[in-house]
């Protein structure tokens, strides 16, 4: 007897699963057809795995997120239009993972832009977008990475004194990028370089930051040193920029060997980048000038 009613209460379910396999708003009725028949305990153990592996199908097929590694490798591939295709339905969203993303995306496109209009408009849609990510993921490391570049991309298009007013806002973002992931050499990297423009910042944008701040931002070439050596120890050659940054600290710290030898490695990088490009027809230069041949 149960097991007439346990093969009814079978062919009732499969036929109903079938006919309902495409229907998404029908799981929830299905779901109850399950547990109505739970009275019975062998059917119990039968019931969890239909209705456990179609509701997983089902979400799984409703699902349009994007693949954080799939958009990852993108953007090694510097492929950033198609990840802001991918992301901006999401950009109103509270996704933190997806909004840092989006606005990386922006501010790489914004480097590339035709003009300084549709520049300046992407910086600042990708500044709204990296602040919202803020607001929900303020543990989050590449969020302050992301916040820290493109409030001073920001800056850029609203004059000196804007650009001295964010400075100390712009470091307090990479250390604590840094705090939260130790091991960012770029976000070293960058700590290094806002040490080095601040040491060597002209006398009147010092004038301008004295009237700012009760103590205006300072540092030392020593300090941008230790940022950029630290980057390098845990990621050796892995920016010609931060070899190029190096080798100009080395020099106005008087160690002009050690400066030669990593202008020589920023020269010799093997360009994949207009960064590196540039990086490394700077060093060339600078070692021209000096004398330097091989």
């Amino acid at each position: 007897m149960i097991l007439r009613h346990l093969r009814g209460a079978f062919a009732h379910v499969f036929r109903q699963y079938r006919s309902q396999v495409n229907a998404a708003k029908k799981i929830p009725a299905l779901f109850s057809v399950f547990l109505g028949a739970g009275r019975n305990k062998n059917l119990l153990l039968w019931i969890p795995t239909v209705t456990t592996v179609h509701t997983f199908s089902w979400s799984r097929q409703q699902s349009n997120e994007p693949n954080l590694k799939a958009l990852d490798e993108l953007f090694d591939q510097n492929k950033f239009e198609e990840i802001c295709q991918r992301l901006a339905p999401h950009k109103d969203g509270d996704n933190v993972e997806f909004l840092w993303r989006y606005a990386r995306a922006l501010y790489k496109r914004s480097k590339v832009a035709a003009n300084e209009t549709d520049k300046k408009n992407l910086v600042y849609e990708a500044f709204e977008v990296v602040e919202r990510a803020l607001q929900r993921g303020a543990k989050v490391s590449p969020v302050h990475k992301w916040y820290s570049i493109l409030l001073d991309a920001k800056s850029h298009f609203e004059g000196t004194k804007a650009r001295i007013t964010v400075t100390e806002k712009v470091k307090e973002h990479m250390l604590k990028a840094v705090e939260l992931n130790p091991k960012d050499s770029t976000t070293l990297y960058m700590l290094g370089l806002w040490c080095y423009e601040v040491t060597v910042l002209p006398w009147y944008q010092r004038k301008i930051a004295s009237t700012i701040f009760a103590k205006p931002p300072d540092s030392s070439y020593e300090e941008a040193l230790s940022f950029c050596e630290r980057a390098e120890k845990i990621s050796p050659n892995f920016y010609s920029l931060n070899l190029l940054l190096i080798g100009k600290i080395y020099d106005k710290l008087g160690q002009r060997d050690k400066a030669v030898e990593y202008l020589k490695r920023a020269r010799d990088y093997i360009p994949q980048t207009d960064d590196d490009i540039n990086a490394t027809k700077e060093a060339k230069e600078i070692l021209t000038s000096w004398g330097v041949k091989n």
